[in-house]
């Protein structure tokens, strides 16, 4: 029985840490779109990356070192995910953003519950639920590319870092506590790999398109990332960076 306990308030941890990842993901991916010019943000979030694999070497000694992990590979695949907004010069707002969370939060909450409910039934709820993830990141791939809205895009991310604390998920229920810092440090880098991939995919499209909405009327040419709006077809206002 205290094993069990144990068990439930180790997958609670995890959430809690799904939690912060995806705010942290969706905060980096906004500022990343100010701070960052076009892919400049692919190869920061890959510096940052790169710096989180001594902290996770660390954390054998002192635990913390895998929160700071964490939340590098975190940052690192939100200023990932912004290269795509800058590159196709259509930046979103935050609250533009935060709604694509709340089906993964969603999951991610209807998830823990489960599991600390009928935590002896990990193995079902957690193969479910990632079957489920898997169909919804397909469901927001083909929308994306059907209509090109950046709220598919990030929802795509926020997905794919779901799906992950999912696996450490079935993993936690296992582990002692200090192995779940490990596990959520881990995880971060398998959620880094596929959302970086997935923005450098999305890179290619829109530099493979042909088509330069800069300076002229982007409904002449077939620009996922334009909107030319209704009425007298005047293009929609975007965001051009100085720096």
């Amino acid at each position: 029985m205290i094993d069990q306990i144990s068990a439930r308030r180790r997958v609670v941890i995890v959430f809690l840490f799904s939690v912060v990842a995806l705010l942290v993901f969706t905060g980096c991916c906004y500022l990343g779109q100010d701070w960052f010019l076009k892919w400049h943000g692919i190869p920061t979030g890959g510096v940052l990356m790169l710096l989180a694999i001594p902290l996770h070497l660390l954390g054998e000694k002192s635990a913390i070192s895998y929160v700071f992990s964490f939340l590098l590979n975190t940052a690192g695949m939100g200023f990932c995910a912004s290269a795509y907004y800058t590159m196709t010069i259509a930046p979103s707002a935050l609250e533009d953003l935060l709604p694509a969370l709340v089906l993964p939060l969603a999951i991610l909450l209807v998830t823990c519950i489960l599991l600390v409910v009928c935590i002896e039934k990990k193995q079902p709820i957690v193969t479910i639920v990632i079957f489920l993830e898997i169909a919804l990141i397909i469901a927001s791939i083909v929308f994306w590319v059907d209509r090109g809205a950046e709220f598919y895009a990030f929802s795509l991310f926020s997905l794919v870092v779901a799906s992950f604390y999912t696996v450490v998920y079935h993993f936690a229920i296992d582990e002692d506590e200090y192995s779940i810092l490990r596990d959520v440090s881990l995880g971060s880098y398998g959620a880094f790999l596929l959302v970086g991939v997935a923005a450098l995919v999305a890179i290619a499209c829109v530099a493979g398109d042909g088509c330069d909405c800069d300076g002229g009327d982007c409904c002449d040419c077939d620009c996922s990332g334009c909107d030319c709006g209704s009425g007298d077809g005047k293009t929609k206002a975007k965001k051009i960076k100085n720096k």
